[in-house]
């Protein structure tokens, strides 16, 4: 069973080491508010609702630090005053709020607040000029806005999500593939929240509205994609150059921003969420958060390994909860990581705490290393 994720909004070409994203700063400040409607409140599973909702706003806290405040109504179903999903949900849906600007405003804001490579690397990307074609308009979702110093912070409402009452969700903060017949919930959350953060289109030439995730879809090296119904578009931060992630074809019916799938791992910004599978966060995901203005404040996870009987060495180590992990080996370290032999995926339990064991330890000399995928 499959479920179209949102209103709004590659198969991974390449493992990617964790070691580019090594970096982080001393505050965190994100704060994120959501405004449980009472459609949530009176529900008789709001308490596990709610608990499941604070770990998806904690996750993306913990991994961005910009000192602003993004406010979020949280529907359950359609009904409720004010509800903006009357049309219905096929999962998780959103809207989000936005703000006028232009291509060179945009341009320039996200140059003033890089802090990362991968932000450097596509504010370099993009055009001197306006790609958009002649007559569109620019804006900046609410959120995103705060986040590149558009406008400041405050306490308006800065959009909605909202999820379905016709399917099952699986609440629990591990274990979140545990449920033959249920969706991931905290996978959609994420899904949902970065989708009112900016991860989004307005309709591209469709509409005549673009925002500043477009400017990251490519056809092929320097062939970036402004329109709605190109076919075989993909996420880039370098013009191009490299495919981070495919994006869902516009035959699909689903969300263009979202992306194609199933990912491997399931990720939690795929088009569609496939029940008793836990959708995670990747690289790609990050990096897409990222370049929009997102300060991202995220570490190696911190590594251990002991043994545990013949031929067996156990790996483990803590991180931010619900990340694409895989451990991958070698028996020499000179080996380009690339070429590492790969293990398989870590379990994750309680949230945060990851291992493996490897059964196969018969080298006198192994070496080992976390990717995030």
């Amino acid at each position: 069973m499959f479920i179209n994720r949102g209103l709004f909004i590659a198969k991974a070409t390449a493992f990617c080491a964790l070691l580019l994203f090594t970096f982080s700063y001393t505050a965190r400040a994100l704060i994120i508010n959501p405004y449980y409607e009472t459609n949530v409140t009176e529900n008789a599973n709001a308490a596990q609702f709610e608990a499941s909702f604070a770990v998806a706003v904690q996750t993306i806290e913990q991994l961005y630090t910009n000192p602003i405040t993004i406010n979020i109504s949280v529907f359950w179903g359609t009904s409720g005053t004010n509800n903006p999903f009357s049309g219905g949900i096929g999962l998780g849906a959103s809207y989000m709020t936005a703000v006028s600007s232009s291509y060179s405003q945009i341009v320039s804001k996200m140059s003033s607040s890089r802090k990362t490579a991968v932000q450097t690397n596509a504010v370099a990307s993009l055009p001197g000029s306006d790609p958009s074609p002649s007559g569109s308009l620019w804006y900046v979702p609410r959120a995103e806005a705060k986040a590149l110093g558009i406008i400041a912070s405050d306490s308006s409402n800065d959009g909605f999500v909202g999820f379905t009452t016709n399917y099952d969700f699986n609440f629990a903060a591990t274990n979140r593939a545990g449920n033959f017949d249920d969706f991931d919930f905290i996978g959609v959350a994420e899904h949902e929240i970065t989708e009112v953060m900016g991860r989004v289109n307005f309709g591209l030439d469709t509409a005549s509205n673009y925002v500043p995730y477009d400017l990251f879809r490519f056809t092929n090296s320097g062939g970036r994609s402004m329109s709605y119904n190109d076919d075989g578009v993909y996420f880039s931060i370098n013009d191009g150059t490299n495919n981070l992630k495919n994006y869902d074809p516009p035959e699909d019916n689903e969300d263009i921003q979202d992306w194609a799938w199933p990912s491997s791992p399931p990720d939690s910004f795929d088009a569609s969420a496939i029940n008793d599978n836990e959708d995670t966060l990747s690289y790609p995901d990050l990096v897409a958060m990222n370049i929009l203005g997102y300060d991202l404040n995220y570490a190696a996870p911190i590594q251990m390994a002991q043994q545990s009987g013949a031929n067996k060495i156990q790996l483990t180590f803590t991180n931010v909860t619900g990340m694409a992990y895989g451990l991958i080996e070698t028996t020499n370290a000179s080996t380009a990581i690339a070429n590492w032999n790969t293990l398989g995926t870590p379990t994750e339990a309680p949230a945060g705490y990851y291992q493996f064991t490897d059964t196969h330890a018969t080298n006198s000399a192994r070496f080992y290393s976390v990717i995030l995928q």
